[in-house]
């Protein structure tokens, strides 16, 4: 029989895992490929009002952000403050990426 607390512990670091996926994705798009593949994107959201436009990729805080609650919604067995604390360490991490 399996250990409700190791399969529990899975999951948290399961979780961390995708957060940490998730702001570098966030981070990479916003910074590497906007300037690059998806320049024409880039262009495209600097026509839109910055409310819409950071969380669609102008800003790779708010892009993660956005990535990680939809992320956690359609992944995770829902629970509100792992969820909140899911969207909150995306966002630490992509702060954390900043400083590299």
């Amino acid at each position: 029989m399996h250990d409700p607390r190791s399969r529990k512990s899975k999951r948290m670091l399961e979780l961390l895992m995708y957060s940490f996926l998730i702001a570098v994705t966030a981070h990479v798009f916003h910074f590497e490929l906007l300037d690059g593949v998806f320049c024409w994107y880039s262009k495209l959201l600097d026509k839109l009002p910055e409310w819409i436009s950071d969380p669609l990729g102008g800003c790779d805080a708010c892009l993660g952000g956005q990535l990680a609650l939809w992320f956690y919604v359609y992944v995770a067995e829902y629970n509100l403050i792992h969820h909140i604390f899911f969207i909150c360490l995306t966002i630490f991490f992509i702060r954390c990426l900043r400083l590299i």
